[in-house]
């Protein structure tokens, strides 16, 4: 998992540096490198990705939420400052905060992604069999997708 990753690299090259530096250097760094930076920004949740607040929430209940945490927040603000558009931190950039704060090598880490995929593949796969709608999409993409040849 990349953001685990990149926390954990960018936690494990300093001592007690401040984590806005280090959030600054991270940023700074993808931007020259013209790289994205995991975890941040989503195509549908522009200001707030509504999973991440609750993904936090639980681990601060649980005494998971630290320096990890709050580096990924702090890269989160430094990256939508520097590029004048927000960049919310998605549930990929939560879930990887956290994993990171339970000790997860980020190399482990990425076994969650895996996990979150499936189990969203189940709940779609749940939702089609109770409120089948393939079939509706089939015919509607065909439809508009040839709709030009039937044209006069």
């Amino acid at each position: 998992m990349a953001v685990a990753r990149t926390l954990q690299e960018a936690l494990a090259e300093t001592g007690d540096e401040d984590l806005a530096a280090i959030a600054q250097r991270v940023v700074a760094e993808r931007r020259r490198a013209r790289r994205p930076i995991a975890g941040l920004g989503h195509p549908v949740h522009h200001r707030v990705d509504p999973r991440t607040p609750r993904l936090f929430e639980v681990a601060a209940e649980h005494g998971f939420s630290g320096r990890y945490v709050e580096l990924m927040r702090l890269i989160g603000e430094e990256a939508s400052r520097v590029s004048g558009k927000p960049l919310p931190i998605n549930a990929t950039g939560a879930i990887g905060a956290i994993a990171s704060e339970l000790g997860l090598p980020w190399q482990v880490a990425r076994g969650l992604a895996v996990m979150a995929r499936a189990i969203g593949l189940v709940a779609h796969l749940e939702e089609e069999r109770s409120r089948p709608l393939a079939v509706e999409i089939w015919t509607r993409a065909e439809e508009e997708a040839s709709e030009h040849l039937r044209s006069d």
